[in-house]
């Protein structure tokens, strides 16, 4: 597989930038500009021949970034499709006996590693169709100016500047297999030199020779207006922070670790503050150590913070090397190394606090317990790194019961602050064991995946035909009838709750009245699930009606219409948090810090579901303030 970034623009758009250089050529850090991060990133997944398409006025400053044996010069001339570029791109490969599957990439977009892992990983499983890796979170100004696309199934169908965003836009990232280029010479035939991959995207949906690769959630920009440079200059950091973030990281370095040990790294960075990766390493290894002591000398909560803070610490050294390039086998040998050692102390040391506060006996079963459990971490580490087979490792390492070695030490230091030593061992020992079955099953079958049968199933009922949908008119009375039940029972059980607490002031007995608020409450639920129940089917049933008027994905519109259920759920569900505590009779600080938690809460949910609104209509804003304008 090669790689053709396709960069004979004129970049108007970014004038006077590019004047005397190509939009591509524009820097985003000090150095590193967009084709400069482009090309890494390939190189980083894989693709060890990328090519260059570009004019001939630019071969030479092009030059001076890669060798010219990398450049394709293509004739291009203002308003040619980018197809015409890509067809001249890989017909002079021929000439040079170079055809292969191709990646190509837009040279004017800025895209995190992981959206190119995932369609070279999907081209491995489908080598018979085009791919384009097909944002769906896209909104307002993005999804104007980008590629939108509609899609059934697995399938694109259509695809186009001009149509609605209905299910998404593409990243400016297509895996083509060699069998269909002669596709591409084909549209181009038809088209001419205004050829575009939306032509050849199209006339190849119509045939189901067209996939996508779902890549919402990661991040990427295409750079077409100054604003656009700017943006980019910002969401660059946000991508390299997390291009730093590997597959296989578990569940707490993913969503913890990672969120604090890449914000160094790119703090020293942007800083250019180099540490030796060693060094970080040493310093790492030490706070890791005086975490195992500190559990020794039964200082259990500072051992259980140090503990975690060496984790979240153990993914810098090897960070800033990547960033820095300074990535040497010596470090990675060095790393893993002393990674065991820390992980052998701190098993140790929650093997010794059982002993100390007397959970097991030193007895026989109990040693050879604490034995496996610390066996089976280390071969975790080997076996992951043994087996050649990424993907089935990655998905075993991040799949329940976690093994991987972040996850490891919160347990440790979980169980160090409970005192629950047997039930920290008993996880490590699962968890690590059930890995590495996994991985000798994989072995041993020589195959991906075994295939069973479940000992429960549950079949599905079929639906009385003909099917028929609820009227909306239908489900907004339901919800409105709902409603105000539900805004009934909630002053019932107020009124029910000042009956509990008259009777508890005067030393009566509450238990009537005490099943009356749970019975109460159990209703109250129930409503309330109607309610959300019913507003869901609304917000469902205008889908397509609001995402053609806003000019938005049904992605955004779900995720917003889920925010606006969850605002309202937080809204509501303080009545029966707070009736319950009552119940309970529960101090009053809980109360009051419950209360309290629910209010950020609502509170940062609201302002999410405004930037989201803003940001859904700020194109029609731009549109009528440039109309008042020109006026």
């Amino acid at each position: 597989m090669i790689g053709i970034v396709i960069a004979a623009g004129y970049g108007t758009r970014l004038r006077p930038h590019t004047e005397s250089i190509p939009k591509s050529l524009i820097e985003l850090e000090h150095g590193i500009s967009i084709i400069d991060y482009i090309m890494k990133v390939m190189g980083e997944v894989g693709i060890v021949e990328v090519y260059i398409a570009t004019r001939g006025d630019l071969k030479d400053i092009f030059s001076t970034k890669v060798s010219s044996s990398r450049i394709v010069v293509v004739d291009v001339i203002p308003g040619d499709g980018n197809l015409w570029t890509l067809y001249q791109a890989i017909e002079k490969l021929k000439e040079m006996g170079i055809e292969d599957d191709i990646i190509v990439s837009m040279s004017d977009h800025v895209y995190e590693s992981s959206i190119l892992k995932n369609l070279i990983k999907a081209s491995t499983r489908d080598r018979d169709r085009v791919l384009l890796c097909l944002d769906r979170s896209v909104r307002g100004e993005e999804a104007v100016e980008g590629l939108k696309v509609i899609i059934d199934g697995s399938a694109v169908v259509l695809a186009g500047k001009d149509i609605p965003p209905l299910t998404g836009i593409d990243t400016g990232l297509f895996y083509i297999p060699k069998k269909l280029f002669i596709e591409i010479s084909n549209v181009v035939k038809e088209y001419g030199r205004s050829a575009t991959l939306s032509n050849f995207i199209n006339i190849l949906a119509r045939r189901g020779l067209v996939g996508f690769v779902d890549v919402t959630g990661l991040r990427w920009i295409d750079v077409d207006s100054v604003e656009d440079l700017a943006k980019a200059r910002k969401i660059y950091w946000e991508i390299m922070r997390r291009n730093l973030i590997k597959d296989s990281d578990g569940i707490v370095a993913r969503y913890i670790n990672r969120r604090i040990s890449t914000r160094i790294s790119l703090f020293l960075y942007k800083n250019g503050i180099f540490v030796e990766p060693s060094i970080i390493t040493a310093l790492v290894f030490i706070i890791g150590i005086a975490g195992a002591v500190a559990a020794y000398l039964n200082m259990y909560t500072l051992g259980a913070i140090l503990a975690s803070l060496s984790s979240i610490l153990d993914g810098v050294d090897g960070e800033v090397a990547r960033l820095f390039n300074r990535q040497t086998e010596f470090g990675a040998i060095l790393d893993t190394t002393l990674d065991r050692i820390v992980d052998t102390l701190l098993i140790a040391g929650l093997v010794y606090q059982g002993f100390i506060l007397g959970i097991w006996p030193l007895r026989i079963e109990y040693i050879v317990l604490s034995f496996l459990a610390l066996l089976g971490s280390i071969y975790v580490s080997f076996l992951s790194n043994l087996i050649r087979d990424r993907d089935f490792v990655v998905k075993a390492r991040t799949s329940f019961p976690w093994p991987t070695r972040d996850v490891r030490i919160a347990v440790i230091a979980l169980a160090l602050i409970f005192k629950q030593p047997l039930l920290g061992l008993l996880y490590i020992l699962f968890s690590s064991w059930y890995f590495i079955a996994k991985i000798t099953i994989l072995i041993v079958k020589g195959r991906r995946v075994l295939q069973g049968q479940s000992l429960v199933k549950f079949v599905k009922r079929a639906v009385p035909r003909p099917i028929i949908f609820t009227p909306v008119r239908i489900a907004i009375h339901d919800v409105v009838r709902d409603s105000l039940i539900l805004i009934l029972l909630i002053y019932t059980t107020a009124l029910g709750l000042e009956y509990l607490h008259r009777y508890l002031a005067e030393d009566m007995p509450t238990i009537v009245w005490e099943v009356i608020l749970v019975v109460e409450l159990a209703v109250m639920i129930y409503f309330a699930y109607r309610v959300v129940r019913g507003l869901w089917y609304i917000l469902i049933s205008i889908k397509d009606f609001i995402s053609k008027s806003l000019w938005m994905t049904t992605t955004v519109y779900m995720r917003v219409s889920i925010e606006m259920i969850i605002l309202l759920t937080s809204i509501f569900i303080r009545y029966p948090i707070n009736y319950c505590l009552a119940i309970i009779r529960a101090q009053r600080i809980l109360i009051d810090i419950t209360n309290y938690i629910l209010n950020i809460f609502t509170i940062l949910l609201a302002i999410t579901i405004a930037i989201e609104f803003i940001k859904i209509i700020e194109h029609r804003i731009h549109s009528r303030i440039s109309k008042l304008l020109k006026q």
